[in-house]
């Protein structure tokens, strides 16, 4: 069921765009149930592709550091610069990208009508 926030948010929405909508009608609270369930399951697949990235980035680095680590490799001292920043640079993006990803996924599960708030407060 919808709560009373999630109606007076796309009541705004519909003033803003000038749209009424009428909540008597036997279709419109299955339709707007089904697309906060889908705005909520798109969030979701969002938050959990970025943990697969910010994974990836660390796995990358990591591979970057441990071939760099060895001392049997001869390459120009710019690639080896250009190798350790490379390998920084991912890291900290990577570990930005898992962290920011699990705090939106946690709001995602347990509070999704935050997100469809941000979502409205987004259009223009």
């Amino acid at each position: 069921m919808l709560s009373e926030e999630t109606i007076k948010i796309f009541e705004y929405l519909g003033d803003k765009f000038g749209i009424a909508i009428d909540w008597t009608n036997q279709n419109i609270m299955p339709y707007m149930q089904d697309l906060i369930q889908r705005i909520k399951i798109y969030n979701i697949v969002d938050s959990v592709l970025g943990i697969v990235a910010g994974i990836i980035m660390l796995i990358i680095a990591y591979t970057i550091f441990m071939k760099f680590k060895k001392e049997d490799y001869d390459v120009d001292e710019i690639v080896l610069i250009f190798g350790w920043v490379a390998m920084i640079c991912l890291a900290i993006f990577g570990l930005c990208g898992v962290f920011m990803s699990i705090n939106s996924l946690i709001q995602n599960i347990y509070l999704p009508e935050k997100a469809i708030l941000e979502m409205i407060k987004n259009i223009r």
